[in-house]
């Protein structure tokens, strides 16, 4: 008998929803999404899965409220008083470091929209509120309130602030934008250069807590820059870690890209549940 579930990772911009069966996926999809209520996004997710899979339990990966406008708790306990089929709700990076681990020892670096991390060992798996480290002193600001936080100079949505904020105009769609528009401006260069040393910092305070010798980067923004990201994170580890430490890290890019929260959810329904830590690092 196929152990399967419809599994839904939510975002603040969009959501992917994906048929999970035996560790694979099998169908996806991406809408797109906005701020809402916990009521409004319980609606909406709930419809997706009435639309594509109504008979397979539901579980889920939720980004929070600074990105969402509303708290994984409380859209656990929404979407829990309307369908008995929900199973699993969970905030993403504990979804993504599952769905990266396979059964491994890690820690994942989740750059993206904005910037987060959890760490996996021994089945353990712990949230990093990584983005929201002081990366700078009081540096530029940060939407979660504070100033010169990684995720202020690494997080898409941030770059993307500096980027418009440019003179003369300058325009991206995407990360790989930055990249091109760092070998025509100086200005640009500057942006790029911020984000590659607050992702090695990021990256050494993550290598430093977890134990773990496997680093994952994942998300939009690490797909994008590829093996410059890598190469920066490398970098980073080698300048701010003891050197022995330093060697034992891998540094890889992700295995699933997109797919990860949507297997990590899988996971933590078959073939047993694994322990969640919230505390955090």
């Amino acid at each position: 008998m196929p152990k399967s579930v419809f599994a839904i990772d939510g975002g603040g911009t969009r959501v992917k929803w994906g048929i999970v069966s035996n560790a694979q996926v099998i169908s996806s999809g991406i809408v797109d999404s906005a701020n809402g209520t916990a009521q409004e996004h319980t609606e909406r997710l709930l419809a997706l899965h009435e639309q594509h899979a109504k008979d397979l339990p539901v579980v889920v990966s939720w980004a929070g409220k600074l990105n969402t406008g509303c708290s994984v708790d409380d859209l656990r306990e929404a979407m829990a008083a309307i369908s008995p089929q929900v199973r699993v709700v969970v905030d993403d990076m504990v979804a993504a470091g599952l769905g990266e681990a396979d059964g491994r020892d890690i820690a994942l670096l989740q750059v993206g929209t904005g910037v987060g991390g959890s760490i996996v060992r021994g089945g353990v798996v712990t949230k990093c509120i990584t983005g929201h480290i002081v990366f700078r002193e009081n540096g530029i600001p940060c939407s979660s309130g504070m100033r010169g936080t990684v995720d202020a100079y690494l997080g898409w949505k941030s770059l993307l602030r500096r980027i418009t904020a440019l003179e003369p105009k300058a325009t991206a769609e995407n990360p790989k934008d930055l990249l091109r528009l760092a070998e025509e401006r100086d200005d640009a260069s500057y942006i790029l250069d911020d984000a590659l040393e607050a992702a090695g910092f990021a990256a050494s305070f993550l290598s430093a807590c977890s134990g773990a010798n496997t680093l994952v980067l994942a998300g939009g923004v690490a797909a994008a820059w590829d093996e410059m990201l890598v190469e920066a994170v490398r970098k980073g580890l080698n300048r701010r870690l003891w050197p022995a430490r330093a060697k034992e890290v891998q540094v890889e890019l992700s295995r699933h890209r997109e797919n990860a929260p949507l297997l990590g959810l899988w996971r933590l329904c078959y073939p047993a549940p694994l322990r969640l830590d919230y505390d955090k690092a």
